[in-house]
Parts: structure tokens; sequence; C-alpha cells
């Protein structure tokens, strides 16, 4: 069964224009500059994070606190202004804030284009298209949001950065882990969860890093397909990462307090790791830290007693120019 996540529409509103002004005698009519926006409001904690890895973090968006709690990285200045729910956003206190432009996800604003419409001009990035390209689509929209901000050198900076620290994270693991095959699940409750499928942006970080899916069934629009814990026991032997323990009506749960997780081959054989919190949707910013967390878990760094299987460190092989092709086709 494939995960879908509320869908709403999508729209862009244009923005810009040519400036207004009187030709000299004899000469055209000057252009002068469309300033680059400076006060950016954002409804989407993908291009939040990405605003803030351009130098330009949002004066307001949706659902700071949460987004401190689940994205982490890059920090959130403290004063950001809190518009609401992401489903849901605060249009009138948008409206009050007066922003240079407003920056949604993708199909965000197709419900409510026309009201953000006549608050500020709108740009759209979409990342997730269900075309399983998710991280060359993050650097396209890194670029097209640092041009639209007059931030394009810093756009080409932050995805530099963010595609070192995946390979960095890479050469890392070594040869007696990369044997095996890696399975990222999510718990939703004790008997459920999301397995990291094909077109998300956790297959696109492991295929950078040299790693193989244990995950081979069909792909969702948003990377991730619902699936009972059981279905999980037909993997191959493989690496097992989890993460988002579920709380239950009698307090918290560990996986120790079912049989069925317990049985499963890769938690026998001991290949099964936990990781923090992290944003399924996330950008660059996300992409880079999960391969941290990712690297972390499966070298067992911090770890006692699971040295034997981190190794020596490779080079993912794919040098620092992944997104190069997306932006000659840009």
């Amino acid at each position: 069964m494939s995960l879908s996540r509320r869908q709403m529409l999508r729209g862009v509103a244009a923005f810009g224009g040519m400036a207004l002004g009187g030709p000299a005698a004899g000469a055209a009519a000057p252009r002068l500059a469309t300033p680059a926006p400076r006060r950016i409001a954002v409804l989407d904690w993908a291009m939040a994070e990405t605003a803030v890895a351009l130098g330009l973090p949002p004066v307001a968006m949706v659902e700071p606190a949460r987004y401190r709690d689940r994205a982490q990285d890059p920090d959130l200045p403290g004063d950001v202004i809190d518009l609401g729910l992401m489903t849901q956003p605060d249009l009138e206190r948008l409206l009050l804030l007066h922003p240079d432009l407003i920056v949604t996800g993708h199909g965000q604003a197709e419900t409510i284009g026309p009201a953000l419409a006549r608050i500020a001009p709108v740009w759209e990035g979409s990342i997730y298209t269900g075309d399983g390209a998710p991280l060359d689509a993050a650097c396209r929209v890194t670029r097209d949001l640092g041009e639209r901000l007059g931030q394009a050198e810093a756009a080409e900076a932050a995805i530099a950065r963010a595609l070192a620290r995946i390979d960095a994270a890479a050469a890392r693991i070594g040869e007696g882990v990369r044997r095996l095959p890696v399975a990222v699940f999510i718990f939703q409750d004790p008997r459920h969860g999301w397995i990291a499928d094909r077109n998300g942006f956790i297959a696109a970080v492991m295929d950078r890093m040299g790693l193989t899916p244990a995950w081979t069934g069909p792909g969702s629009f948003w990377g991730y397909t619902a699936i009972g814990i059981d279905r999980l026991a037909a993997l191959p032997d493989c690496r097992l990462i989890y993460a988002d323990l579920p709380v239950t009506e009698t307090g918290g749960w560990t996986p120790d307090a079912s049989t069925i997780w317990q049985a499963l081959p890769p938690v026998a054989a001991g290949h099964a790791q936990r990781i923090g919190p992290f944003w399924y949707f996330g950008a660059l910013p996300t992409m880079a830290r999960f391969a941290d967390q990712l690297a972390d878990a499966l070298t067992g760094a911090g770890k006692a007693g699971d040295g034997e299987d981190a190794g020596e460190g490779e080079d993912s092989g794919k040098g620092e120019d992944a997104c190069e092709g997306e932006r000659e086709a840009g």
C-alpha cells in the first residue's frame, strides 16, 4: 500500500515585472533591477531549511517549534514568527507581515494560491514529484531559490557543502558493512510503519553513498510505503535502520515488547539500529544530516561492540558533481 501525504493543489504567482521609468531623449527607457526579496515567509519545511542554508532565513514559517525538533539542522533563528499549521497557515498573520515573497512546497499553493497571491508574490519549490530523483531535484530547487533571492553564490556553496557531507559520511563506511543491503523503517505504531522506497530521498542518498537498498517493492509518490512489521521478515539479510518509536496509551514502547520484531532476521542477527528523528520530506540539509545519521548507525559510531563491522572507509566514487547534469539541463 503506497503512502499518500495530504494532497494540496499546486500553483505559482509570478513575481517581478518591469520597473517604470521615462526614457531620456534618444535613449531606450532604462530597466531598473527588481530588488531581491529579503523578507520571506515559508509554508514548507524543506523550503525553510533551504532558505536558512542560503543565509536568508524566513521571517515567518509554519510550525517552527516542530521544525526545530524534527529538522534540527541548519539552526532556525529564535525570532522567526509562527504562521500556524503547515496544512492551514494563518493567512491573516501572513498579511500583516507584508513579506516580499511567499515560498511554498510542492502543491501547496493551489488550494490557497489566490489568497497568497493577494498578499505577496509566490514561489514554489518541488522536490518530491514521484520521479525517484529527489537529490537532483533538491540541488535544482536550491539553485533556483538562490537565484530568486539573489543568493546564487550561496546556493552553489550550499549544494557543495551538502554533497561533500554525504560523501564524507559514505567514506566512513567500510566493506564489512557494505556487504549487506540496508532498509530504513519508520514506526507509526507498534505493528505498522513506513519503509523507505526507491522514490524517496533516502534511496537517493543511499545510492550516492554506494549502499544497496534491501526493500525492492514499488515506489510511492513521496518515497515511503506503509507496511506491517511482519513484512520486514521477507527482507533479505540486511541492516535494518529504524526511527520514531510510537507512544502508546500505556506510555513508551520499545521493540523489545514485540515478539514479531524480535523474530525478524536482521533483529535476531544484531543488525538493527535505531536513529534519531529526521524530516521525511526534507531538502539538501536534511539529506546531508541523514547521511551522517545513517553512517553513524551502520558503523556503530558512539556504540560499544560494533567496531568489527566499521572497517576502513572508502570513497563513494560519485564526486561532487551529481547535480551537474541538472545544472546543464536547467
